[in-house]
């Protein structure tokens, strides 16, 4: 029940323009975005991905295989055929 009212609740919130909402393992994250340094880094991760079979993701939820968690990640590295519908969250699975 009170998982439930947590992920209702979060669903519905509105964070600040210029900060970004997370709910992990049950707990609400307020953070502020990234800013021009952090999103240079993240672009020079992505860059060095081969792009045959790895495409780099930004501002994309995963979906967490325990607990009640939204994360949003600065990146989500997925194989090139994953496919996600829009709005859905990544799967994610154990290797």
């Amino acid at each position: 029940m009170r998982d439930r009212i947590i992920v209702e609740y979060f669903q519905g919130l509105r964070p600040p323009e210029g900060a970004r909402a997370e709910l992990l393992r049950g707990t609400i994250v307020i953070a502020p975005s990234s800013g021009a340094i952090h999103d240079g880094n993240v672009s020079a991760v992505v860059n060095q991905l081969p792009r045959t079979c790895w495409s780099g993701v930004t501002s994309q939820g995963v979906d967490m295989l325990e607990g009640i968690s939204f994360p949003v990640p600065d990146v989500v590295v997925a194989e090139r055929a994953a496919r996600v519908e829009p709005g859905a969250p990544m799967p994610s699975r154990r290797w």
